[in-house]
């Protein structure tokens, strides 16, 4: 279902983030302890900053009010996605191609459904995590969460 509620939101919101000169990023819905949260992760050439999430936000408000593709309460977040940006979609992938990313499945590959691993390729369904010296074929739609890792030295 939560699936299913952020392509619906994704489809009203797009043309509206677009049109602000930003591109939509993802859409999350997912519960905590505290409500549901729908996140929408935006992006731009250099950085996204508070101020931009805070028009988007004001923008987007009225709108899903309006159209109200969610059936029940929720809070709206608007973000960048960060270092450690979520994977959603194919062209993720193929963006973090050779970098380090951890994932949790739906069902699980090999025995295992979390990993943390290098992505060795990218195929249109699927794709290859190298992982505690063994390949893993990840199907997209078997991908429950995923996102970059950041490894920082000093």
């Amino acid at each position: 279902m939560n699936r299913e509620i952020e392509e619906k939101v994704e489809k009203i919101i797009k043309p509206y983030i677009e049109e602000m000169g930003v591109e939509l990023y993802g859409v999350r819905f997912f519960s905590t302890s505290a409500g549901r949260v729908l996140r929408i992760y935006i992006d731009q050439e250099g950085g996204i900053d508070l101020k931009t999430c805070e028009e988007v936000s004001l923008r987007l408000s009225p709108l899903l009010d309006l159209e109200d593709p969610i059936p029940c309460s929720y809070y709206l977040e608007v973000s960048s996605p960060g270092i450690e940006r979520p994977l959603f979609k194919r062209e993720h992938f193929y963006h973090s191609l050779g970098e380090r990313i951890s994932l949790k499945t739906v069902e699980p590959v090999g025995g295992r459904r979390s990993f943390i691993g290098q992505i060795e390729q990218v195929q249109p369904g699927f794709f290859v995590i190298s992982c505690d010296g063994k390949e893993y074929e990840i199907e997209y739609s078997n991908v429950q969460k995923a996102n970059l890792v950041v490894d920082i030295k000093f």
